[in-house]
C-alpha cells in the first residue's frame, strides 16, 4: 500500500520503507533508521533547505537539533546522528543527475556519527561552486560509524572527498573524486575499509594527498589516480602523493598510478607498497622517498 503525506513524500510499508523525494526540505525530514530514499533527478541544496537555513549559523553551533535523526554543528554541517539502515539513491540515469549540494563552505555535505549500515548510491557531492567563500570541508565525514557503502558517487569540488575517524567495513565502488583542494582521501584509525574501480582525477594537495594513519585492513584495487597535483605554493615543496602512517595488512594492487605531479611519492616502504603491484607512469615526481632530513 502506498501513502502520500503532507509534504509530498510517497513511502510504502516494510521492513524498509521507501521514500521518494524532489526537494531537500523533504530530503531532510525523510531523515530517519531503516529507510531506503530515492532522490528524483535535480539538485538538492541542503543548505537551503527551511529545516537548515532557519538556523542562526552567525553564532557558533553544537549539535543543534535539526530533526530526531539530524544534528546541526559548525564547522561540520548535517549530521546523521546514529541512525541505522539508510539507503539515499539517486533515481536519475547517472550521478551528475543526482546533486547534494552545500552552500555552506564549512560545512561537509553529509557526516555521518555512529551510524550503522549507510548506502549511498548514485550520487554527486559538492559545494555549490555558485557560492563564494573558501571550502574548508569535503563531501563524506564518518565518524563511529560500521557499515558504509558508497556506489557510483561522484564527490567533486570539497577539500577531501571522503574522511573517515574511527570507522570500519566502508566500501567504495566505481566512484570518482575529484577536483578536491586538499587531498583525496583521509582516513585515521578506521579498518576493514576496500576501495575498487574507482578513478582519483585532477584533485590537488599541499603535504599528502592520499593520507591513512594507524589503519588496518584497506584496500585499494583497480582503481585509477591521475592527474593528481601538488599545490602551487613553495611551502608544498616536500608534499608526497601517498602517506601511510602506523598502517597494517594495506593491499594496494592492480591500480593505474599516471600523469600526477607531487614531489615524492612516499616514504620507503610506502614506495615499495604503491610499486609493487601497479602501474606507474608518465609521474612527475622530484625522487620517489623524500631526503631523510626533511
Amino acid at each position: 500500500m502506498i501513502y502520500t503525506l503532507v509534504l509530498g513524500l510517497s513511502f510504502t510499508t516494510s521492513a524498509m520503507d521507501t521514500v521518494t523525494v524532489h526537494t531537500a526540505e523533504q530530503l531532510i525530514d525523510s531523515i530517519q533508521s531503516n529507510r531506503l530514499i530515492l532522490l528524483e533527478p535535480g539538485v538538492y541544496d541542503v543548505s537551503l533547505a527551511p529545516q537548515i537555513s532557519k538556523l542562526n549559523l552567525e553564532k557558533e553551533l553544537r549539535d543543534a537539533p535539526v530533526t530526531e535523526s539530524l544534528l546541526y554543528s559548525s564547522g561540520v554541517g548535517i549530521v546523521f546522528n546514529q541512525v541505522k539502515n539508510v539507503t539515499i539513491k539517486g533515481l536519475g540515469e547517472t550521478p551528475d543527475l543526482n546533486q547534494l549540494v552545500t552552500g555552506n563552505p564549512n560545512d561537509y555535505v553529509f557526516a555521518f556519527l555512529g551510524c550503522v549500515n549507510i548506502r549511498l548510491v548514485n550520487l554527486e557531492a559538492q559545494y555549490d561552486v555558485n557560492k563564494s567563500g573558501k571550502r574548508k570541508a569535503g563531501s563524506w565525514l564518518f565518524n563511529q560509524c560500521n557499515g558504509v557503502d558508497i556506489e557510483n558517487n561522484k564527490l567533486t569540488r570539497g577539500v577531501v572527498g571522503i574522511t573517515a575517524r574511527r570507522s570500519k567495513n566502508i566500501t567504495v565502488t566505481n566512484s570518482s573524486i575529484s577536483e578536491c583542494s586538499s587531498g583525496i582521501v583521509d582516513l585515521k584509525d578506521s579498518w576493514s575499509v576496500k576501495f575498487g574501480n574507482c578513478i582519483f582525477q585532477n584533485n590537488w594537495a599541499c603535504q599528502s594527498m592520499w593520507t591513512m594513519s594507524r589503519c588496518t585492513d584497506v584496500a585499494v584495487e583497480d582503481c585509477i589516480f591521475t592527474e593528481n597535483k601538488r599545490k602551487e605554493s613553495r611551502s608544498c615543496n616536500h608534499g608526497k602523493m601517498f602517506t601511510i602512517s602506523r598502517c597494517e595488512m594495506v593491499v594496494f594492487k592492480g591500480n593505474t598510478i599516471k600523469g600526477n605531479n607531487c614531489p615524492y611519492l612516499g616514504d620507503s616502504e610506502t614506495v615499495k607498497l604503491i610499486t609493487a603491484n601497479n602501474v606507474m607512469k608518465r609521474n612527475k615526481f622530484i625522487a620517489m622517498v623524500p631526503p631523510k632530513n626533511m
